[in-house]
């Protein structure tokens, strides 16, 4: 399978990427201030400084993850845990419906889903990343998915997209 190399000779394979903070401030509007328990160094804003350990620490109100992507279920296991605390925990992730944390954890727990229709580009690579992603919202406040259609919890997902423009900056949510 040939690489897609950017510049410096990373790949996308690793897994672990910065979240564009164009994302970060199109989601403050409807979620409000958020913790960030997984950044991407560690500690925010720190390279070498040790690297916190987010999965071993309770999480504040309202959490914002971007987990590696060979780590997903531990975090959303996490998440989930965070949930009965009475927390809002909103997750970056790949869609993979097909995965068994999606099925164990995803379905049975979210209350929301929102789809990014276009594909994102994380610094700091040029291209976007060549899969689809989603706001997985794991909420207090919202119902899970399963329980407001049990029998067909497909029919959610278009309930609300995340749409963009041509650049990152321009990301908005519709309901349709």
């Amino acid at each position: 399978m040939p690489r897609n190399k950017i510049k410096k000779g990373k790949t996308f394979l690793k897994g672990n990427f910065e979240t564009p903070e164009d994302l970060k401030s199109a989601v403050r509007p409807r979620f409000g201030d958020f913790y960030d328990p997984c950044p991407l160094y560690g500690r925010e804003g720190s390279k070498k400084d040790a690297k916190l350990n987010g999965l071993l620490i309770d999480w504040e109100e309202t959490n914002f993850i971007n987990p590696p992507f060979n780590e997903i279920q531990k975090w959303i296991e996490k998440g989930v845990k965070e949930l009965h605390k009475g927390k809002t925990c909103i997750f970056l992730l790949p869609v993979r419906k097909n995965t068994l944390y999606w099925q164990k954890y995803i379905i049975p727990c979210a209350g929301e889903l929102l789809y990014f229709t276009n594909r994102i580009t994380f610094p700091p690579y040029e291209k976007p990343l060549p899969i689809g992603m989603c706001l997985v919202v794991f909420s207090p406040k919202l119902r899970p998915i399963h329980e407001m259609f049990p029998l067909n919890p497909a029919i959610y997902c278009d309930n609300i997209v995340w749409t963009s423009g041509r650049s990152p900056d321009n990301i908005v949510i519709e309901n349709i």
